[in-house]
């Protein structure tokens, strides 16, 4: 601090004493004079506002509350194959079947004795991918209820006739429709086209087959039901023999032996 202001202070260094650190209060009258230069100064100090930093180090942080929860999401296809609910929707095609079969190979391998749902609403599709299907439905040790709704058209009938006897179901208002297969080519050689009609016909003839095992009607009844588009209420489809039980609003109405009542899934009615 320079000389002049430690005179003005009263603070100027003592003689003889030069280096050593030693001061001299000045009079009362010298303090008296400086005591309101040195309150101004002390007051602009204290309201000389802080830089940006300061002031959000210094700011309190507000406690946390209500911490949210985290939310619960929840996979519905997961879901169903935990509770041995399959489903069969759209197109049958490959890949429908094989999402299905490896469905059921894995809840038969998971339990082989509980049983397993098939809901079904489709309106047909490729019939070698249905058959595939097929075959593993009639392989699985696995008791298969099978559940129409909606409509169950052409394979996707023969499908939920498939199911285990006595377990299978439709609800009132699903339609279910039998055909003979169907096909369309391209413009094809004389000869692939002989291919392509003896292939259909044996096709045809597996269809007949396989309906007439699981409705118990004789295979001339088939080919005659199948000779054109056969549509059916889910009451003309149990006569028929492609259905077990139909699903109303009051229950399920039908003819269910005693101990098939629970698999059937309610109190069964005339």
């Amino acid at each position: 601090m320079p000389t002049q202001w430690l005179h003005v202070l009263g603070r100027a260094p003592a003689v003889g004493h030069a280096g050593c650190g030693a001061f001299r209060l000045g009079s009362g009258a010298q303090l008296r004079r400086i005591a309101p230069v040195l309150a101004g100064a002390a007051g602009a100090a204290l309201l000389w506002p802080a830089s940006p930093a300061l002031q959000e180090q210094s700011e309190p942080k507000a406690p946390e509350t209500g911490a949210k929860k985290p939310q619960r999401t929840v996979n519905v296809d997961q879901e169903m194959l935990k509770s041995r609910r399959l489903f069969l929707t759209g197109e049958v095609n490959d890949d429908s079947a094989k999402v299905l079969v490896q469905q059921l190979l894995f809840l038969e391998a998971d339990d082989p004795e509980a049983p397993v749902t098939i809901f079904i609403n489709s309106g047909g599709g490729l019939v070698h991918s249905g058959l595939a299907i097929l075959d593993v439905m009639r392989n699985v040790s696995t008791p298969l209820k099978t559940v129409g709704y909606g409509r169950c058209f052409s394979i996707a009938a023969v499908l939920l006739a498939a199911g285990t006897p006595g377990h299978r179901s439709a609800y009132e208002n699903a339609r279910l429709m039998i055909h003979e297969p169907s096909c369309s080519y391209p413009k094809l050689s004389a000869s692939d086209v002989i291919l392509k009609a003896e292939e259909l016909r044996h096709t045809k003839e597996t269809l007949e087959f396989v309906l007439s095992v699981l409705t118990g009607k004789p295979k001339a009844d088939i080919v005659d039901a199948v000779a054109r588009d056969r549509y059916m209420s889910v009451q003309e489809a149990k006569s028929f023999g492609l259905l077990d039980t139909v699903i109303s609003r009051g229950g399920v109405k039908a003819e269910v032996p005693p101990e098939d009542t629970e698999m059937a899934g309610t109190s069964a009615k005339e």
